[in-house]
């Protein structure tokens, strides 16, 4: 498996194809932009040539643009026979190659390193023409990806959002829906006269699981949902019950109720559930995230905390201001947070390893409600300004933001789904 180094945290980017007009750029401002002479060229030659076929390089592509670290030239070509054929590539300004040919009904690929003349990896991928070509554009990206940067990528995945809809007699009910991670194929999975806010993703489910809290009369209960809009209660008792991460087991989870967090566990042989109190201040607790070692990440009074799961003692993280809202990444171990700064909220980000806060965005409208995106290269947001809010994409590398939710539409609450939903 090759890496390369920072960077170059994408590849086959920069492409001078299709740049979607719906997807509105907000120009953001961050400490590291890339500039043109970081870019790495890439060559991607396509051995079959029809019409079809270049619109899967096309979305391959479209796919791959979005970390803004490399430029690509496509062209017509065939595999090479001697080395110092992969090495004029080289000679061209290619550092790497990618090679596409199709043939009954199987797409072959071959990536070349033309810097050390040598083909890094050959793969095969079945289709049928017929098909179209969306899913298998996006999971060659996501294979190419895996291979130049040693992690995956996001193509596979979606965004869940909250949408506010309005109905006749100005009588409001709000939907759950997904979205493709470039702003494609929305779609709604549930809908109700009830509001719903804050989806989270089951990440041990086997199944794809979104949690969500519900109004009632009585109470904010934390509820489930799978991808067909099948729906079931998680935990409904007194209270205001609001956000929700997995626990230690795929029998528990860590929640947030009336400004506390608790931990609910549920006994499989007594079919009995079992709630902790957990961490309990004189300010609100929110936002709770449980980190592989067991600690817990939350919120408090503007300040971001991390509850010790041996000591049980919270200690507040090292970032001034007003902080809300934190995300965890665990391979990056990194928090992006929202923060206060001359009254509008901006996206921050808090490495954990290195004990070190930088700011992210420095732009009108208020940024809330942060998640990561799997591979650590993206932040999903809630963009409000007066009554505008939708979700947006912040690309961390490149400072780059577009919109992924509806236009004229009110969304808030983003949700990055953990893996693949294709």
């Amino acid at each position: 498996m090759r890496y390369i180094g920072k960077k170059m945290v994408s590849i086959l980017l920069c492409i001078t194809f299709v740049v979607y007009a719906s997807q509105e750029a907000l120009k953001v401002d961050i400490d590291t932009v890339v500039d043109n002479a970081q870019k790495t060229n890439i060559l991607i030659i396509l051995a079959t040539v029809t019409e079809k076929f270049k619109q899967l390089a096309d979305l391959i592509a479209q796919d791959l643009r979005h970390s803004g670290q490399c430029c690509i030239v496509m062209r017509q070509g065939k595999l090479p026979t001697t080395k110092k054929e992969v090495e004029e590539f080289y000679k061209e300004g290619y550092p790497f190659v990618v090679f596409l040919s199709y043939e009954k009904n199987s797409i072959e690929g071959r990536l070349y390193d033309a810097l050390d003349i040598a083909m890094m990896k050959g793969k095969r991928w079945q289709h049928n023409e017929t098909d179209g070509w969306g899913v298998v554009a996006h999971t060659i990206a996501q294979d190419i990806w895996m291979e130049l940067m040693g992690c995956k990528g996001s193509f596979l995945t979606k965004i869940a959002y909250v949408k506010k809809d309005k109905r006749r007699y100005s009588t409001q009910s709000t939907s759950l829906c997904l979205v493709d991670w470039d702003g494609k194929n929305p779609q709604v999975i549930l809908s109700s006269k009830k509001i719903m806010v804050a989806p989270c993703w089951n990440k041990q489910a086997v199944n794809p699981v979104l949690f969500f809290s519900e109004f009632t009369n009585k109470n904010v209960r934390l509820m489930a949902t799978n991808l067909q809009g099948n729906r079931w209660p998680v935990i409904d008792t007194e209270g205001t019950l609001v956000g929700i991460c997995n626990g230690k087991t795929n029998h528990e989870v860590v929640y947030g109720k009336s400004g506390d967090i608790w931990t609910c566990s549920y006994d499989v042989q007594t079919k009995k559930c079992c709630h902790t109190l957990l961490i309990r201040e004189s300010g609100m607790c929110a936002c709770p995230t449980r980190l592989p070692n067991g600690n817990i990440l939350y919120c408090s009074r503007g300040k971001l905390k991390m509850r010790d799961a041996i000591t049980g003692k919270s200690t507040v993280l090292p970032c001034s201001g007003h902080c809300t809202a934190p995300a965890y990444h665990e391979p990056s171990q990194k928090v992006v947070f929202s923060k206060k700064i001359n009254g509008i909220m901006q996206l921050c980000i808090y490495d954990i390893k290195k004990q070190i806060e930088r700011q992210m965005t420095d732009t009108i409208g208020d940024k809330i409600d942060p998640t990561w995106s799997p591979c650590g290269s993206y932040i999903a947001f809630c963009y409000t300004q007066g009554i505008r809010s939708e979700i947006c994409v912040y690309n961390v590398i490149t400072g780059e933001q577009y919109r992924v939710s509806p236009e004229n539409e009110s969304c808030a609450y983003p949700a990055w789904s953990p893996g693949s939903l294709f």
